[in-house]
């Protein structure tokens, strides 16, 4: 469909405020901790790093680390915490 002939979305006034609200709160948070400690720099990094070692793999190499991931469950809370 169209965007046009989608129908609009609805909904009660304070659900729209407390999501706005919700949304300003943690831009705050993440401009503290960007601020604070590079937090959004260093996760971009990690992603793009991630990102080119996945590249570079091969599927069965990829579905291999992946499972080895899983077992590790997941990681504990990062630097500063």
């Amino acid at each position: 469909l169209p965007l046009s002939a989608s129908p609009l979305a609805t909904a009660d006034p304070s659900v729209i405020s407390c999501l706005h609200n919700l949304s300003r709160r943690l831009a705050i948070a993440l401009q503290h901790e960007e601020r604070r400690c590079q937090f959004l720099t260093r996760e971009a990094k990690l992603i793009l790093a991630i990102q080119d070692e996945v590249s570079a793999m091969s599927e069965r190499e990829c579905v291999r680390k992946a499972k080895r991931l899983m077992c590790l469950g997941p990681p504990g809370p990062g630097p500063g915490m």
